[in-house]
C-alpha cells in the first residue's frame, strides 16, 4: 500500500518527467501488474520516465532504452530487444552437466564454434539456433533446455554471475 501511495502522490501534479527507483519492489503480482499498467499508460501520454531497477523483466517491459550498469559504469545502452539480440541471441540453450561429462561437452561446444559460458553446473549456449547445436550433443538432449533469451541473460553475460563487493 505504501508503494501505491508513493506512486499516487507522485502523480498528483501531472508530472512531465518521473524518476522511479524500484517502483514495484515488495509488491504482489497484482500490485506489480497495476503499477506496470499505469506506467505504460503514462508513457503513452508522453510522460518521460527514468527507471532504476534490478528487475530485468521490469526493464524489458517498461523501458524503451536500457543502460546496463556495473560498478557505477554504463557497460551498454540500447533497446531491450537489441541488447538481447546483440549479446546473447534470441534463444539460450541450457545444458545440465555433471563434472564427469563437463570436459566433453565443453570440447564439443568449442569444436562446434558455439558461444557459451559455464555457471553452476549448467552451460549456457548463446547465439545458436536449434539446428546449430552440434550433432555430438545429441547425447545430452534430455538435459538440453531451450528458452527465449532475456535481458537478465545480457546482464549476467556482461557483469558475470558472481557477487562483487
Amino acid at each position: 500500500m505504501k508503494r501505491r501511495l508513493l506512486l499516487a502522490r507522485g502523480l498528483i501534479n501531472m508530472p512531465k518527467i518521473m524518476v522511479l527507483d524500484e517502483p514495484t519492489i515488495g509488491l504482489d503480482p497484482q500490485g506489480k501488474y497495476l503499477v506496470w499498467h499505469k506506467l505504460t499508460e503514462l508513457k503513452s501520454q508522453g510522460v518521460t520516465q527514468l527507471l532504476c531497477t534490478q528487475n530485468m523483466e521490469e526493464a524489458s517491459v517498461l523501458c524503451d532504452r536500457v543502460a546496463i550498469m556495473h560498478q557505477g559504469k554504463i557497460l551498454t545502452l540500447g533497446t531491450p530487444q537489441a541488447l538481447i539480440s546483440r549479446y546473447v541471441g534470441n534463444e539460450v540453450g541450457e545444458i545440465e552437466v555433471n563434472p564427469r561429462e563437463r570436459d566433453k561437452v565443453v570440447h564439443d561446444l568449442e569444436s562446434g564454434g558455439l558461444d557459451f559460458e559455464e555457471a553452476g553446473g549448467k552451460i549456457h549456449v548463446f547465439h545458436a539456433a536449434a539446428d546449430d547445436m552440434p550433432a555430438k550433443l545429441v547425447n545430452f538432449t534430455e538435459r538440453l533446455r531451450r528458452r527465449p533469451a532475456t535481458l537478465e541473460d545480457v546482464f549476467f553475460r556482461l557483469t558475470g554471475r558472481l557477487l562483487v563487493e
